[in-house]
């Protein structure tokens, strides 16, 4: 008994590539006035590679001081808290586009700052110890000072 089996030429380089698909990337945090780069799109299907951008078209744009880089990540540094919703759009090989909305959360910044409009400095008593006097003063200071909600602020520095 002889057996012949037969075979074809399947030509699997002419399969049509699956359909270009976007997806959000949720959970990215960011902090005012820090450098950060976090993913906000990935890409499937299509033929790579891919290529990231804002949607111009749509409803919100990134955080001032960040874009959106071509490798679908959210790069800068930001200048304003708040929660961010934006549209990433990715491009492939052949030029197909896909659209989605994303967001991204900036934290408020963790440093304080302090703006000092006056300071006046008032001598209030010395004694004297040996040969060497003590002096106590009182400084008042007026102006602004920000921070988180609960911060606390320290002074120091030399008196000259």
């Amino acid at each position: 008994l002889v057996l012949i089996c037969g075979c074809t030429n399947n030509n699997y380089d002419n399969v049509s590539p699956s359909t270009l698909t976007i997806y959000p990337v949720y959970g990215g945090e960011c902090t005012v006035n820090e450098a950060c780069t976090v993913e906000v799109a990935e890409a499937y299907g299509g033929s790579e590679p891919y290529t990231f951008q804002s949607d111009s078209y749509a409803t919100g744009a990134p955080p001032m001081g960040m874009i959106v880089s071509m490798d679908g990540t959210l790069t800068g540094t930001p200048t304003m808290e708040g929660d961010y919703e934006f549209g990433v759009c990715v491009t492939d090989a052949t030029s197909t586009s896909e659209c989605t909305q994303t967001e991204v959360t900036i934290a408020p910044d963790n440093s304080a700052s302090a703006i000092i409009d006056s300071l006046t400095c008032a001598f209030i008593n010395s004694n004297t110890y040996g040969n060497a006097k003590e002096y106590n003063f009182r400084i008042t200071a007026s102006g602004t000072a920000s921070g988180p909600v609960g911060a606390e602020i320290y002074v120091s520095g030399d008196m000259r």
